[in-house]
């Protein structure tokens, strides 16, 4: 998963951004993208800006191909779920409950009624005082379980998005409408239903 995940992702990355980003959006990842990579060239600093476009891109994405079930835990004590409700449901000591990363990141009274929609100018990713928890914004999950490797990730994800833009054209071989749709069988990041034809010519 370490391996596969960021790869994953940025390559969802790139493609929810042919999709759906606007010309205004990707002219802003465009531009930091050969930012970063000359950056890297030069050996300085490689990390982008915490609210860049960049970040916004790859955190919309993940939050959008979160995990179906992500994380396994293991009940300490007795807890009822939804009290009082009518879909009230009661945990045992000791069960171990499966969680699903992918149902707070859909919820529309946690995201608006655009959760299912991209839209890396959420102001979850642009102002750093409404920046999500990891409760809200679960896809590196939480606690002492929290993937420690969330940082790298997202420097991976980064730079891979950059040089796909800078080195790069990337074109769909098929109209957008064809493109299949976000799959959540597999225990990775979420892929595609299908394959997804692209070309890919060197600049």
């Amino acid at each position: 998963a370490a391996a596969k995940n960021p790869a994953i992702a940025s390559a969802q990355t790139l493609l929810f951004l042919i999709l759906h980003g606007s010309d205004e959006h990707k002219s802003k990842v465009q531009d930091e993208a050969e930012q970063l990579l000359q950056s890297a060239k030069r050996k300085t600093c490689t990390t982008t800006m915490p609210m860049s476009a960049i970040r916004q891109s790859c955190y919309e994405t993940l939050r959008l191909t979160s995990h179906s079930i992500g994380a396994l835990r293991k009940v300490k004590e007795e807890v009822v779920l939804g009290s009082g409700t009518s879909q009230e449901y009661k945990l045992c000591q000791n069960q171990v409950v499966a969680v699903s990363h992918i149902v707070p990141s859909l919820d529309q009274q946690m995201w608006g009624k655009d959760a299912d929609k991209y839209k890396p100018s959420r102001e979850e990713w642009t102002k750093v005082e409404a920046k999500p928890d990891e409760y809200k914004f679960s896809t590196f999950s939480q606690g002492h379980h929290r993937c420690p490797g969330q940082g790298i990730a997202l420097q991976i994800m980064e730079l891979t998005l950059s040089i796909l833009l800078v080195h790069y054209d990337v074109t769909l071989e098929q109209n957008k409408e064809a493109v299949p749709d976000v799959c959540f069988e597999r225990a990775t990041i979420a892929q595609r239903k299908g394959k997804v034809p692209v070309c890919i010519r060197i600049r």
